[in-house]
């Protein structure tokens, strides 16, 4: 018998995974994690990064998250994430263009660098993403 868990991603306006799998590769505060079969019970703040998904064919997913909470109990694993995409969903030159834009603004003096960071953060993410399609 194939050891699976069940995970469900929910974004802020969608269910966009529910299933069962072989494993998931979140992105933590320290790097990224994975969840197998028998995971201890966990909660854990996610970050910028990837969510990679073997599915119960051996078949690879991935999505772009730009944040999020992943809780894991009894082989139950649940993400709710702040926004989640596809490589489908991804518009490259919209994201490339918000990307320069971001990184342009950086050279403004009272800008917000912060929030800069964090778009350029997540448009890298997003643009990682769509080139492995």
């Amino acid at each position: 018998m194939e050891k699976l868990i069940n995970l469900e991603i929910v974004g802020p306006n969608k269910q966009v995974f529910s299933g069962k799998v072989i494993s998931v590769t979140a992105p933590g505060i320290l790097g990224e994690f994975q969840i197998l079969y028998n995971h201890a019970t966990l909660v854990s703040n996610l970050v910028n990064g990837r969510i990679k998904i073997i599915d119960s064919d051996n078949q690879i997913i991935i999505f772009a998250l730009t944040g999020g909470i992943l809780e894991v109990k009894n082989n139950n694993v649940s993400i709710l994430a702040e926004s989640i995409f596809s490589p489908e969903e991804i518009d490259v030159e919209k994201i490339s263009n918000q990307l320069l834009k971001a990184k342009s603004e950086l050279l403004v003096k009272g800008t917000d660098k912060e929030s800069l960071f964090e778009e350029i953060s997540q448009a890298r993410t997003q643009l990682k993403i769509a080139d492995k399609k």
